[in-house]
C-alpha cells in the first residue's frame, strides 16, 4: 500500500483492522517476514461483493486516481 499511495500507511491498516474489515492473513518469505493482511467477511459485505474478483485490478485503479487532465483554453 504504502508503494501505491506514496505514504507510509500504517495508521491506515490499523484503522482497517480496528473496523474489522481486513486482518492479518500470514508473514511474508521477504526480509523482515511483513505481516500479510486479507480481507474479512463484513469486508466483502460491506462492499457487496461476492468474490474478490469483483475488485478493480491494480492497473484500473491507477487510471480511476490519475488526476484529472486541465481544461483546454476555449
Amino acid at each position: 500500500m504504502d508503494e501505491i499511495r506514496g505514504v507510509d500507511s500504517g495508521a491506515v491498516i490499523d484503522k482497517l483492522v480496528e473496523r474489522g474489515l481486513v486482518e492479518v492473513s500470514s508473514r511474508g518469505e521477504g526480509m523482515g517476514r511483513p505481516l500479510l493482511y486479507g480481507t474479512t467477511p463484513q469486508f466483502m459485505e460491506i462492499l457487496g461483493l461476492k468474490s474478490l474478483d469483483q475488485l478493480p485490478r491494480l492497473e484500473e485503479l491507477s487510471v480511476a486516481l490519475r488526476p484529472p487532465l486541465p481544461a483546454e483554453p476555449e
